[in-house]
């Protein structure tokens, strides 16, 4: 069966996604490379080179991490995503009582 998570790590939201969390963190931090960004939050500079590539999931928790560690407000990708998903059909789903 087929759900509206199939194929999420390359779906339009979670592509403007990255795109948005890599151009925020060069904008807002230009000299910030990949490996500052790994030692700010204790990982190898290719974690953060993965998601922001698309390559690899995280979770709410690190990207609010990752965010407060870069100095990027969280609940703007968390927009990004959201206005992302404003064409995504939901009718029909049921939500258990």
């Amino acid at each position: 069966m087929k759900t509206l998570f199939d194929g999420s790590l390359k779906s339009t939201a979670s592509v403007k996604f990255c795109a948005w969390l890599k151009a925020s963190r060069k904008a807002l931090r230009p000299k910030m490379s990949l490996r500052n960004a790994g030692e700010l939050i204790k990982a190898p500079h290719t974690l953060p080179s993965k998601i922001e590539n698309g390559n690899r999931r995280i979770d709410i928790v690190e990207y609010v991490i990752y965010c407060k560690a870069i100095g990027l407000d969280p609940l703007e990708g968390l927009k990004v995503i959201q206005d992302s998903l404003d064409d995504v059909d939901i009718e029909g789903l049921s939500v258990p009582n």
